[in-house]
């Protein structure tokens, strides 16, 4: 089976370390937890994944779907 080498550069917001530590900060003082669905949210409007490969880049909603952000 023939390799392909794939190179991906992801790039993180500079908010969303902020963000994350007043939603820590938030819970910690409320004792609730956070919604999930908006957490989900601000994840991907703060994180860009740019792959580089021609091919990657014609299915990379696919990719990107496999890689989404899920509550553990």
């Amino acid at each position: 089976m023939p390799m392909i080498s794939v190179r991906a550069r992801v790039r993180v917001a500079w908010w969303l370390k902020l963000h994350f530590y007043g939603l820590a900060t938030c819970c910690a003082l409320t004792g609730r937890e956070p919604d999930w669905g908006r957490v989900s949210y601000w994840i991907n409007k703060g994180v860009c994944v740019d792959f580089r490969e021609p091919l990657v880049q014609r299915c990379r909603r696919a990719v990107l779907a496999v890689f989404r952000w899920t509550r553990p």
